[in-house]
């Protein structure tokens, strides 16, 4: 559900090196997959390529796996069948999506495959539906349609599943996993809208990574300094959208209402140490708005976040309101209180 960007993606990231180990290199691969371009740099001492080659293959396996539209894939499958004995990775998966609905009464919902297809964010033929149409397929969405036993699961009320607001954080979750058991010193990987870190690069520093300005993607707004070991995922307005009569139409959609979720932000950026996590609630976050969100953060408190506004100002949790620099003077910071 990210926009595709070959080497940025939603978070611009920089990597500061002044020295260069004598043993450990970097090695880069750019994997296009679930949509979107995936970078994947890896810092090792061993056999760079073939660790590559291990982790593009493992993408390709979790696309085929968790696709809509591939006719062999468990999503597929239980989509057109209403019911399906799937993997008991795909189970989990959707388990795991069914629950974070749960935790955020709804504003995530892996049942909003029907309105993501009806606005045409899964075609790329936009169109805005009519309202008769979006009443009722809304009537179709809810995590109570979704029955998860063992590897069996079944749909109801003609909801249909789409993993997409977990898959990639997911899939990086799974290949620092691969690359930390390789025995590979650091990893930063850009999948999309997701980029997640472990270790320090080459110099023994820690990565410092950018926020992308929603009014000039390409460009950040924010810096942050010095992370390793975790997860920094954003969604943005600016990211997957069309206009019609000058109207911007964007593809994070709120479950209830059926329409682009319209809580006065224009990107959340949720940084924790789990990236199906932070996938998940990057989404959920802009889909509740400001208040919503940081409501939402006080009440868990388990990861950090970052919250754009439509007005101008950017509020941090205080974790990491004094870990980042400002790069453009049309932004206000505050810190959010506790």
């Amino acid at each position: 559900m990210k926009r595709i960007f070959i080497i940025a993606a939603i978070i611009a990231f920089t990597i500061m090196t002044v020295g260069c180990s004598t043993s450990v290199e970097r090695y880069d691969r750019i994997v296009f997959a679930m949509d979107t371009a995936m970078r994947i740099s890896v810092f090792t001492d061993s056999d760079g390529e073939a660790l590559l080659d291990d982790c593009e293959n493992e993408i390709y396996r979790l696309e085929k796996m968790l696709s809509m539209t591939d006719t062999d894939s468990d999503i597929y499958r239980l989509n057109e069948n209403g019911s399906a004995e799937v993997s008991p990775e795909t189970a989990r998966l959707i388990a795991d999506a069914v629950s974070y609905g749960e935790e955020t009464d709804g504003s995530f919902d892996p049942t909003v495959a029907a309105l993501m297809t009806a606005w045409g964010f899964r075609s790329g033929e936009y169109r805005i539906p009519s309202a008769d149409e979006i009443a009722m397929l809304t009537a179709q969405i809810g995590i109570d349609n979704v029955e998860v036993s063992d590897c069996f699961v079944s749909l109801s009320n003609g909801a249909k599943i789409d993993l997409g607001g977990i898959a990639k954080g997911y899939t990086a979750q799974k290949l620092i996993e691969m690359i930390k058991d390789s025995g590979a010193s650091a990893a930063l990987l850009t999948l999309g809208g997701n980029v997640q870190l472990y270790g320090k690069n080459t110099d023994g520093m820690a990565f410092n990574i950018g926020i992308e300005n929603p009014d000039n993607p390409g460009d950040i707004c924010l810096k942050f300094v010095s992370w390793q070991d975790m997860a920094v995922v954003t969604s943005g307005d600016y990211q997957r959208y069309f206009e019609s009569d000058g109207v911007r139409y964007h593809h994070i959609i709120d479950p209830e209402t059926g329409y682009p979720a319209d809580g006065g932000l224009r990107a959340v950026t949720v940084i924790c140490s789990d990236g199906e996590r932070a996938d998940a609630l990057s989404t959920a976050l802009f889909v509740m708005g400001e208040s919503g969100a940081q409501d939402y953060w006080r009440e868990h408190g388990d990861f950090e976040m970052v919250l754009i506004s439509d007005d101008g100002h950017i509020s941090a949790t205080p974790e990491i309101f004094d870990r980042f620099e400002l790069t453009d003077d049309g932004y206000t910071i505050c810190e959010i209180e506790e």
